[in-house]
């Protein structure tokens, strides 16, 4: 058997610094199970999972690209699509000339209500991060019918949900323009890991005191179908979210969720849960 193909060390020449993380992501990768999910995809989850488990460690060079496709049997455009997701959410950093290195560890969200994922295996929840893909103020006629009309619209916010290494969610939220504006000026990355109902408590003064979950299944759109690794014709849950505060709902959120081995914990935890 081809040793480049099972991630063996080379016979001859000098042990590359990238040459054990190779290995290790090679065989990570051959020994993955995931039918179904698109290439790019599984190679993403098999390093995402190795960096969240430091079995590859903060400063550890990757190998090229052009070895990566080799190694594997993938195209490099496969190889490329991985590692700018892994970078999108913070997992690698790229430096030019001088290769790809895993990043330090990121600050995983803390006190959530919403996306809390329990590992069978662990017998622990496992760490969720989020990362701000988009937001826009916009016209909707579902928030409106939900939160009421507003004359400047809803300024919604896109936030991608990683699991664990394991998955993602993604996450749309609506909120009344005329209160909540000022969310288009915060710096992007104060919207990353955290609960952003602690954002609206102390900047907007709307504690959240009561949510109402409700679930659903559905096709998700196209942009979002390739954000969870949802293959087209196929559902996924939706998890839609109404936080209300003093002077009644202020936020309307819908959570896409795909099939997972981790159990979705639906009690909430927050202020006004009675938890």
């Amino acid at each position: 058997m081809n040793k480049l193909m099972t991630g063996e060390p080379r016979e001859t020449g000098p042990e590359r610094k990238w040459d054990a993380a190779g290995r290790l992501i090679v065989n990570a990768y051959l020994t993955s199970s995931e039918d179904g999910v698109p290439v790019y995809l599984r190679l993403k989850k098999c390093l995402s999972k190795l960096i969240v488990n430091s079995e590859l460690s903060i400063d550890t060079q990757l190998p090229p690209e052009q070895w990566l496709a080799r190694a594997l049997n993938v195209s490099l455009g496969t190889v490329q699509k991985s590692l700018n997701a892994l970078r999108l959410d913070g997992y690698i950093e790229r430096h030019q000339g001088h290769g790809t290195y895993v990043s330090a560890p990121r600050r995983r969200m803390t006190e959530l209500w919403h996306y809390r994922f329990f590992d069978p295996q662990t017998g622990d929840f496992a760490p969720v991060f989020s990362k701000l893909i988009g937001r826009r103020t916009v016209m909707s006629d579902a928030a409106a019918a939900i939160l009421g009309p507003d004359q400047l619209g809803f300024v919604e916010i896109e936030r991608r949900i990683d699991v664990a290494g394991e998955f993602a969610c993604f996450s749309r939220m609506y909120l009344g323009a005329t209160h909540f504006s000022a969310l288009m000026k915060i710096e992007p990355s104060v919207f990353d890991n955290v609960n952003l109902k602690q954002i609206f408590s102390s900047q907007f003064d709307r504690p959240t005191l009561k949510v109402t979950q409700r679930v659903s299944l559905t096709e998700p759109e196209h942009s979002v179908q390739s954000i969870i690794g949802v293959s087209p014709g196929n559902q996924c849950m939706v998890l839609t979210l109404i936080a209300q505060s003093h002077d009644g709902a202020y936020s309307f959120q819908e959570a896409f969720i795909p099939k997972s081995r981790f159990l979705l914990d639906m009690s909430l935890s927050g202020e006004g849960s009675g938890g």
